[in-house]
């Protein structure tokens, strides 16, 4: 977890964290307010603060809520048949058909429809089965979750807010793959063959 921690901060801000020692403190400062914060759980009411985040901070909802928007543009923004082509330029193969359908239709039915039976069967927590939570408490998980899934909306619209043009231009060019990505040798094949392709019509017509 730290790692991850570490490595998405480090791409965040590579400037401030990529000088010697700086790297050190930040895992330091981490570890410490972990800790700090931490200290609540082994209180003699502990438990119930443990169990309330155990519940609430990235339940069953959250995790598939996430899915979801991670399928969907891997699938049909950024390209299934492009991450096919990808996959052939790594391993030298290009994976089965079977792969090409998870990534378009299979897995994202199959999240969105967790997600929803998910709230269906939600109940709200009790501890050893007879301690019913104070609504305030309830209240306070439920933040807990939306703070581990709101980023995803929420760098969206900021996204939006900043590109220029109308907004259906805004839209149209945030869900599309960058100009900047490499091309993959399928790509550059099809590019060779339409310069090579030019270039004898321009023959032609000399």
């Amino acid at each position: 977890m730290m790692e991850v921690v570490m490595t998405s901060v480090t791409d965040l801000f590579p400037k401030v964290l990529r000088r010697a020692g700086r790297r050190e403190i930040f895992l330091l400062l981490f570890c410490l307010t972990c800790f700090v914060l931490q200290l609540v759980m082994v209180t003699q009411g502990g438990m119930y603060v443990f169990q309330l985040f155990d519940y609430y901070a990235f339940n069953g909802a959250c995790m598939f809520f996430l899915c979801v928007f991670e399928v969907l543009p891997m699938g049909w923004l950024f390209g299934a048949e492009r991450m096919m082509d990808v996959i052939e330029d790594m391993t030298g193969e290009r994976p089965s058909l079977i792969f090409k359908l998870c990534w378009l239709y299979f897995t994202p039915l199959v999240t969105l429809g967790s997600f929803i039976f998910s709230l269906v069967k939600y109940q709200p927590l009790t501890f050893n089965r007879w301690y019913v939570y104070p609504d305030w408490a309830y209240m306070l998980g439920w933040l807990l979750a939306l703070s581990s899934v709101v980023l995803v909306p929420g760098w969206s619209l900021v996204k939006l807010s900043i590109s220029t043009g109308t907004l259906r231009q805004r839209w149209s060019d945030l869900c599309h793959p960058g100009d900047d990505l490499p091309l993959t040798r399928k790509q550059m094949a099809e590019r060779a063959l339409a310069t090579t392709a030019t270039e004898m019509e321009e023959l032609k017509t000399n």
